[in-house]
């Protein structure tokens, strides 16, 4: 796997936990994670996802199990929708 891969994961799982278990807004967990607007996170969040960042937060429950995201990842993985390039 590729620094560059690597590193869209880690950004990506970090958004789902901010979003999912931490009582945060979107637009704070986009400045969290270092975004320079709301349209590039939200680009990158329904680009690797197949949803946007603030659907994702308000039915969070629907994607969690336990807290953990391994789950969704692999499924997102298997769709070949995350970590591109």
């Amino acid at each position: 796997m590729s620094p560059a891969k690597v590193i869209r994961e880690r950004i990506l799982v970090e958004s789902m936990r901010l979003l999912s278990l931490v009582p945060i807004s979107v637009k704070a967990a986009m400045v969290e994670l270092g975004f320079g607007d709301q349209v590039a996170f939200t680009h990158f969040f329904k680009k690797l996802t197949g949803i946007p960042p603030g659907k994702f937060h308000r039915t969070r429950s629907h994607f969690i199990k336990g807290g953990c995201f391994i789950g969704l990842l692999k499924t997102i993985n298997t769709k070949n929708r995350v970590l591109k390039g």
